[in-house]
């Protein structure tokens, strides 16, 4: 997408004092945690002698030393603070933004991936594929907009492209007045011409429900002559510079504006989708309540880092594909849709 979002580096200052806390922390809670289940299990109980032992190993090393290892051997192996945290941390979406870290628990309750990371391969044209018991089980996307200039869409279908998600248009993100994306109707009839499956996108700044509302009905009248097989976007993100018209809009809100327009969209025959980014899905969106509709998750570094199911992995903003000049938003997708 071309309007960015900003993304937080390593906080290392944070790091150690987290560091700190887990260590603390750890110390109290193994040793209560032997005295409270020593106590059931008897310390004479043979049965359970193993069980004890494990526990008494668990507070002789409550020092902090068995941790402090693993945290030495992260970062000689060259692990990130980052990822060294979110190994630790395996309950929890970990993530840094704005010289700070967040932890955020994973909600059981929401449909979860089962992706193998070390699954997604690069082919030998450097593009990501989701690799299953030896096949592809993935396919090719872009997703453009104006900012792509005129686009050869043969060449594009030749170069392997299954799908093409394209900018319909997008609000203000100051002025609030929703605008057609000028190359639209050049790019959706190419796509479809060239035998692509397609799906839109539109960028929000809605700040209720009435303009989420006013923004799908923009959507579904300008799709109404155009065979659309793929997704309707919903692309909810932070804007890369400027403050946005949703700078102070809170979670409960945004999920509400959310749903209204995937609602929207859904009771016209249309498959809504969410697009954003890790920070965004879990932190400035309620997931709880998005279980039933299908994601668009965007993240440009590897390893694959997300745990709710997906249909869609938004994964660099500089691929290249034949019949367009310059760079391009490279996607995978694990399904094809009906349309």
């Amino acid at each position: 997408m071309e309007e960015k979002k900003s993304r937080g580096t390593g906080a290392v200052t944070a790091f150690f004092v987290i560091l700190s806390i887990v260590l603390m922390a750890g110390c109290g809670f193994i040793g209560y945690k032997y005295l409270e289940i020593s106590k059931e299990l008897g310390q004479h109980d043979k049965e359970n002698e193993a069980a004890v032992a494990a526990l008494q190993q668990e507070v002789e090393e409550s020092d902090g030393t068995k941790l402090k290892k693993k945290i030495q051997e992260s970062l000689e192996n060259g692990e990130t603070p980052l990822k060294m945290l979110r190994d630790i941390y395996s309950d929890h979406v970990v993530y840094s933004y704005g010289g700070k870290f967040y932890f955020a628990p994973i909600n059981k309750n929401v449909p979860l991936n089962d992706f193998n990371a070390d699954d997604f391969q690069r082919n030998d044209k450097g593009e990501l594929e989701y690799i299953k018991e030896g096949k592809t089980a993935s396919y090719k996307g872009i997703d453009v907009s104006k900012y792509q200039g005129s686009i050869d869409w043969k060449a594009v279908a030749e170069d392997g492209v299954d799908y093409a998600i394209i900018r319909i248009g997008y609000r203000g993100y100051g002025t609030g007045e929703i605008v057609l994306d000028e190359a639209f109707e050049n790019n959706v009839k190419g796509a479809l011409d060239a035998g692509l499956d397609v799906g839109v996108y539109f960028f929000s700044q809605a700040i209720d429900e009435k303009e989420a509302a006013e923004e799908a009905k923009f959507v579904l009248d300008n799709i109404k002559a155009y065979k659309i097989n793929g997704p309707v976007v919903f692309d909810t993100e932070e804007v890369a510079s400027g403050e946005g018209r949703m700078k102070d809009i809170s979670s409960d809100k945004l999920t509400d504006i959310t749903i209204k327009f995937m609602e929207t969209v859904k009771k016209k025959g249309y498959t809504p989708m969410i697009y954003a980014n890790l920070q965004w899905f879990v932190s400035n969106l309620d997931i709880s309540r998005l279980g039933d509709y299908e994601k668009w998750f965007a993240s440009y570094t590897t390893p694959f880092y997300f745990p709710y199911e997906i249909s869609m992995w938004q994964y660099s903003d500089a691929g290249s594909v034949n019949g367009i000049q310059g760079n391009v938003d490279m996607n995978i997708s694990f399904k094809k849709w009906k349309g």
